[in-house]
């Protein structure tokens, strides 16, 4: 699951597109426009309660609101990122470390150097 941290997103998001390889049900919620990044508006009408995810160590309950996102499987907004914090984030090296349930999280960013080369595109 590629999750994009967010903290200019009100709430946590997860793509339609994953959810639909996933076996979990959601909850109808009252249409609400939301406007994303590039400024357009998407509707959101559902949420999946407490999904479960984890990283090395530890297993998160997260409540995810249904959009159709593209680029990534999902979005952590300031509802998530304030329940964890404080935390201590080292953006040149893209990591977020914070203690939740006395356990200490370290979360990893895709680095630069993991991506692939761009390739030269034709106009």
């Amino acid at each position: 699951m590629l999750l994009l941290v967010d903290s200019g997103s009100t709430h946590s998001f997860i793509s339609e597109a994953y959810l639909s390889c996933l076996t979990v049900q959601t909850e109808q919620l009252p249409p609400v426009s939301v406007r994303v990044a590039n400024g357009q508006r998407l509707q959101c009408t559902q949420i999946v309660r407490g999904l479960a995810w984890e990283v090395p160590g530890h297993t998160f309950h997260t409540d995810l609101r249904v959009l159709p996102l593209d680029a990534y499987d999902g979005v952590l907004g300031i509802d998530w990122l304030s329940a964890h914090s404080p935390m201590n984030c080292h953006w040149q090296h893209k990591t977020i470390d914070f203690d939740t349930q006395g356990k200490s999280v370290h979360l990893q960013g895709v680095r630069t150097s993991d991506l692939p080369p761009i390739s030269q595109l034709d106009a």
